[in-house]
């Protein structure tokens, strides 16, 4: 009738109202939300430490000190040669930072005599002292299958470089570089596998993604004019950019499958669209302000903090669900202006102690100790009363308008018959995962968290096995040359060191190899009798090495090339001991800082995914290098802290969350009965992993405080209506169907994570989806049953 339309109208004009002032709220938080960044950088993670501070020293000192490897694979190795020519040439084109896969042959054929090893000078010693270039040949012909490396590599090396010379084939220049160097290039052994160094541009792991990102597409095309050979990415970059690819993927779809899923969940519990529809609306301005206080306080969201959208979200859903059933039950025969007055009367107390529960389970992060869990806390906690304030604001209006009518929810069947069997069965299961979650181990294979299939990871594998080098280096600073040389030849122990003491010889060995250089002797050998016996040893030595049977003297030129030769013996010898002022100019900015400070890199033959075996390491290499730091030493202080935060937040959890149920239910006992059913999920959900075989890592644990935080809401909403039912069955009956609702709603909102192709987060979605089902199941069984034999006593 006509009070009716009245009501109408009112209800209408508030609702108009609440929606004009949204309008300017939400416009200002769109904008503000552009103001937000997302950041992969797992270094912005860290705790404050020592490693943390070098490591942030370096990146002010040092230019494009993260190592970015072009590798190269395939059979012919002058198109491998080729790609990787064309790939430096246009990087060093387009990007203004330093490339490195060859070495410095200008500066090493200067000064390279002075740096080779000393058994290498040792057998070269005589062709400089006679001055004479065919001296290896003298060498070759008494060749006995045993070098000074113990292998056949360097002869055949030396033969092969000779046989050039002789021919005509090489200058003089070419033929010394190939006696110094084993490969100017960077080669495997067998010639199979090579790379590049990039030392990438980026003030963050952002930047370092879309530099590799660039790198990978010049390189795509390079691999186009190549056949046969194949051009891969590796290094802290490149695992970063295929990671997160591979992520986005997938996520885009499965996150609109979540919200098309959770939306098909109550439209069939709810038997209609417009409930569900309303729902979600009602929780848009709690998300829009959530948005807009990260804008003004965080502003920057990383890998961790990303996911305080999909929690708050699932739990302002959990809120309107309960709200809008109990609006269901009390609107049959009633006004529906009395109706919501009278279904927040009786749901409201549970949504809000459960929503302020969970904010402060979520508050407690910030005493973790731990950054990145304060902020998820600060930002988890803020949003979930942000998204119940929304509920309550704009929910009651909606269902006034829009829902006059409606069909009651289906009866809860009655679940417990008796009891006993009902108490029995979890406390058995209970006792049976105790007994097993000894067997529960820790994961700290890194590895086994990225997801699988990377290729980048692959071709680590690869480097590992033919250079015996990890692409993730340990770096430290020496504040001196005497220091970076003592640094430099410990290290070398450990791993593949790169440093400027390299490039720059000791004063003890440059003296003396100095003083060998300049005593000239005369030739003791009859040459052309060697060149003879050296063309019959080659047909035998190629019956089983890989050289030349045949040569062809070019007897014109070779006395040319002996007085080339002579020029370059006197001009070594006459050299002064070189400094940082000679080194190239790339080096020098790679290694030496404007303090004159020298940057060590240590590529370990450790794996550096293992980061137990690297902490050993660490602490070995630490007794003589206290400066070490790099990004496998940070990740081992993420992991230490986060397991230790993870310890700290379970407890500071439970302890707010006892502490408010205890206030809000004013009763210690049912603040203990509130958290028996998360606790027990807990074990649980340990036990079951470890049934399982499965390991505990450094990304499920961070499932453990979310499980407290999220599933106690289960426990407040049956013992808030039990408390004003008086009857364990009746409250079971009235809270069943929004239990087991928020549940799967929850369930799949965090069960996107079993998809995802990280195994780190695929195994935290399955902690998570395991601790909130058994949450819901304990909720339902358990307490019910507890509080009936309790009644009877």
């Amino acid at each position: 009738g006509r009070e009716g339309r009245k009501k109408d109208r009112s209800a209408g004009c508030r609702m108009r109202n609440s929606i004009l002032l949204l309008i300017p709220l939400s416009f200002l938080t769109f904008l503000s939300i552009r103001r937000i960044s997302f950041s992969t950088d797992w270094i912005s993670l860290a705790p404050p430490s020592r490693y943390l501070k070098e490591y942030r020293e370096i990146e002010k000192s040092f230019k494009d000190f993260t190592p970015l490897f072009v590798v190269v694979e395939g059979w012919d190795r002058e198109k491998m040669e080729g790609a990787l020519e064309e790939i430096a040439k246009g990087i060093r084109e387009r990007e203004d930072v330093d490339v490195e896969y060859r070495m410095d042959v200008d500066y090493f054929l200067r000064y390279g005599v002075y740096l080779i090893p000393d058994d290498v000078f040792e057998q070269l010693l005589p062709m400089f002292q006679e001055r004479d270039p065919l001296y290896p040949v003298y060498l070759i012909n008494r060749f006995s299958g045993e070098t000074a490396s113990g292998d056949t590599a360097y002869i055949v090396r030396l033969i092969h470089a000779t046989v050039e010379f002789l021919e005509g084939r090489c200058t003089i220049r070419q033929y010394l570089c190939s006696l110094f160097l084993p490969d100017t290039l960077f080669f495997s052994p067998d010639g199979r596998l090579g790379y590049m160094v990039v030392y990438a541009e980026g003030e963050s792991t952002e930047d370092l993604i879309q530099f590799a990102a660039r790198v990978e597409k010049m390189m795509k095309k390079v691999e186009r004019k190549y056949p046969g050979v194949h051009i891969t990415l590796t290094g802290i970059p490149a695992v970063a950019l295929e990671e997160r690819r591979m992520i986005e993927e997938r996520m885009g779809i499965l996150t609109l499958a979540v919200f098309v899923l959770i939306f098909l969940l109550q439209v069939f519990f709810l038997r209609n669209l417009k409930e569900p529809l309303l729902m979600m609306i009602s929780l848009i301005p709690g998300l829009l302000w959530s948005l807009f206080l990260v804008s003004l306080t965080i502003k920057n969201l990383n890998i961790l903090t990303s996911m305080f959208i999909p929690i708050i979200a699932g739990l302002g859903i959990d809120f309107a669900i309960h709200l809008t059933l109990s609006y269901n039950r009390e609107v049959q025969g009633k006004e529906p202006e009395k109706a919501v007055k009278d279904a927040i009367g009786k749901c409201g107390k549970g949504i809000v102690l459960g929503a302020v529960t969970t904010s402060f389970a979520f508050f407690s992060f910030i005493f973790s100790g731990f950054p990145m869990f304060g902020e998820l806390g600060f930002i988890a906690g803020s949003g979930v009363l942000l998204c119940m304030l929304s509920v309550f604001l704009f929910l009651p209006r909606l269902l006034v308008i829009f829902v006059r009518k409606t069909s009651p929810p289906c009866d809860f069947p009655s679940i417990i018959t008796d009891p006993v069997p009902a108490l029995f069965i979890p406390l058995a299961f209970s006792l049976l995962f105790l007994l097993t979650i000894t067997g529960l181990r820790f994961d700290n294979d890194l590895k086994n968290m990225q997801p699988e299939g990377l290729q980048s990871m692959k071709v680590q594998e690869k480097m590992a096995q033919k250079f015996d080098l990890h692409p993730f280096p340990l770096l430290c600073i020496a504040k001196t040359r005497k220091e970076a040389r003592e640094y430099t030849e410990f290290l070398s122990d450990y791993g593949v060191v790169q440093s400027a003491l390299k490039f720059l010889p000791e004063k003890e060995v440059f003296e003396k190899r100095k003083r060998v250089l300049m005593k000239k002797m005369s030739r003791s050998r009859d040459m052309k009798k060697e060149l003879e016996k050296f063309e019959k040893r080659l047909s035998i030595l190629s019956v089983f090495l890989p050289v030349p049977e045949k040569i062809h003297l070019d007897f014109k030129s070779l006395e040319k090339r002996r007085r080339e030769f002579e020029r370059y013996v006197e001009e070594i010898a006459a050299l002064e001991i070189p400094d940082e002022r000679h080194l190239p100019e790339n080096i020098k900015e790679r290694y030496i800082n404007e303090k004159g400070e020298y940057l060590i890199y240590l590529f370990p033959s450790t794996s550096t995914w293992d980061l137990f075996a690297i902490e050993r390491l660490v602490k070995e290499i630490e007794k003589k290098v206290p400066s070490i730091t790099g990004l496998p030493i940070i990740m081992i202080s993420i992991g230490e802290g986060g397991r230790r935060g993870i310890i700290k937040l379970v407890f500071l959890s439970l302890l707010f969350i006892l502490i408010l149920t205890s206030a809000g239910f004013r009763s210690i006992k049912y603040g203990i009965y509130s958290v028996l059913p998360v606790v027990l999920s807990i074990l649980w959900s340990c036990g079951a992993l470890s049934f399982l075989g499965m390991k505990l890592n450094f990304m499920n644990i961070m499932g453990f405080p979310l499980v407290l935080g999220i599933a106690v809401d289960d426990a407040i909403h049956f013992i808030s209506r039990y408390l004003k039912e008086k009857d364990p069955l009746r409250a079971l009956y009235l809270t069943g169907h929004g239990i087991i609702l928020t549940t799967l709603t929850t369930v799949v909102g965090f069960g996107v994570l079993f998809f995802n192709p990280s195994r780190g987060l695929k195994s935290l979605g399955i902690l998570l989806v395991g601790g909130f089902i058994s949450a819901c199941y304990l909720t339902l069984y358990l307490l019910p049953a507890l509080f009936i034999l309790l009644r009877r006593k």
